[in-house]
């Protein structure tokens, strides 16, 4: 499960994304880009949602100009299905979520889930928690 973005982190990324195809894009020339007939994947997309954006990808800037800013890459390969070429693969792991059973690599001895299930069990952990909580202060 991908971590889903709100407006403004989107447009913050593709403002980033955008920037970095005008800087360092040897195909890019005021939108216009020989690779695509319609232009610069990047500017064509501007509000296209991120799901869309990975739909049609320019070869040429994911694997020569992206590279260049290793942050901004890893933040929009993110959004990318995990077995994505370009994104990094992490090392293999026994270990599994105790939630939804899928192999991770842990950052401590004690992670039992996922960094996909964490959120979700700290969530069902809390409201457990305040539940007891409110029926011990009923009782006194």
């Amino acid at each position: 499960m991908r971590r889903t973005i709100n407006k403004r982190e989107r447009d913050t990324l593709h403002n980033r994304l955008a920037r970095l195809a005008k800087n360092t894009c040897a195909n890019y020339d005021c939108g216009k880009c020989p690779l695509f007939q319609s232009g610069c994947i990047v500017e064509i997309n501007k509000t296209a949602e991120l799901e869309n954006m990975r739909g049609s990808v320019c070869g040429y800037f994911m694997k020569s100009v992206l590279p260049a800013e290793p942050q901004l890459m890893e933040d929009y390969l993110e959004h990318f299905p995990k077995d994505y070429s370009l994104r990094k693969q992490q090392a293999e792991s026994n270990k599994r979520c105790q939630r939804c059973e899928v192999k991770f690599t842990p950052k401590s001895n004690a992670q039992k889930y996922c960094s996909d299930c964490r959120p979700i069990v700290e969530r069902e952990n809390d409201k457990q928690r305040k539940r007891k909580s409110a029926l011990d202060n009923a009782i006194k």
